[in-house]
């Protein structure tokens, strides 16, 4: 039976407010709030909160090894950033040590879970077609760039957002995948925005801001498996605490909560684009064949 309109329209929205059914167990969010707050709370009993910052960022690899959005936020936030090439190495062991923390958690977790919880998956090896991966690269890379470019061109405040928001939406699996993303991701941070103008209304002390960041992070994995929107919301507070808590939270929060919107949202647009184009079968045929014509053409030579 054929769908009309108004079903597709229905079925659409049904799925953007509802929540999916998740066998993720509460433990994976307290190791990742642990993996995060560990090393705040180390930086600011220590005098060092932006020690803590950026060992934090490290802690992340608790939930997933490192991937392409984790290479592109880190690669997009240091080329906005000015910083002393002497001080290399110290940032980088500081990321070290929050994944040497998140290991050791990880380790200690997996002696109580695999006893209680014996694995049941067989491990499997997808097929993947060739040249799919080059293809699937260069669209991302020349859109990265596109992004982080128009960034710069209109002077945004914060570049560094705009990449990483049109990343996280070109990561769907499909083209309605993608534009269900955008809309969690805009939606979400225009509802996280007004959560983060409440928080700061509260003057909010560098430990009380830490503990935030903690319960934030535990929230957020609970969140995210269920509902990208939602989780979004909470996404939004954190990811403004870790920014701005090293500065001292000398912000205004009206001009932030503009300039971040706007970030999301170009970020946003220029992902859809990208995530169509990604998901376009001719178009990735067409690629895929062009390659192979010039990888021929090279082996002739």
């Amino acid at each position: 039976m054929t769908e009309t309109l108004k079903d597709v329209i229905g079925r659409e929205l049904k799925q953007l407010f509802q929540l999916k059914k998740t066998e993720r167990l509460w433990h994976i969010p307290v190791l990742a709030s642990l993996s995060t707050g560990i090393p705040l709370l180390i930086g600011f009993y220590s005098g060092r909160l932006d020690y803590g910052i950026q060992a934090c960022i490290g802690g992340l690899v608790i939930l997933y090894l490192p991937r392409n959005f984790f290479f592109i936020m880190l690669a997009s936030m240091g080329s906005c950033m000015p910083f002393d090439q002497m001080d290399l190495p110290v940032k980088v062991g500081l990321v070290a040590l929050g994944t040497m923390l998140a290991c050791v958690l990880a380790f200690l977790y997996s002696l109580y879970i695999v006893r209680k919880y014996p694995s049941k998956l067989d491990a499997f090896s997808p097929r993947m077609r060739n040249y799919t991966n080059i293809t699937e690269s260069i669209i991302i890379g020349v859109f990265i760039a596109i992004s982080l470019l128009v960034a710069h061109v209109f002077g945004l405040e914060n570049p560094y957002w705009v990449p990483i928001s049109c990343l996280a939406i070109m990561q769907g699996v499909s083209v309605t995948h993608v534009w269900r993303r955008s809309f969690h991701r805009i939606s979400g941070t225009f509802i996280g925005m007004g959560l983060t103008w409440l928080f700061l209304q509260l003057n909010l002390t560098p430990l009380t801001i830490c503990i935030s960041i903690l319960l934030l992070q535990f929230v957020i994995e609970m969140l995210v498996v269920r509902h990208y929107g939602l989780a979004v919301i909470f996404i939004t507070p954190m990811t403004v605490f870790l920014a701005e808590i090293g500065k001292g939270m000398n912000i205004d929060p009206n001009q932030l909560i503009s300039a971040r919107l706007l970030d999301i949202v170009v970020g946003s647009l220029i992902g859809v684009l990208g995530g169509w184009m990604s998901h376009n079968q001719q178009l990735n045929r067409q690629a895929e064949r062009q390659i192979r014509k010039t990888r021929v053409a090279i082996l002739r030579k």
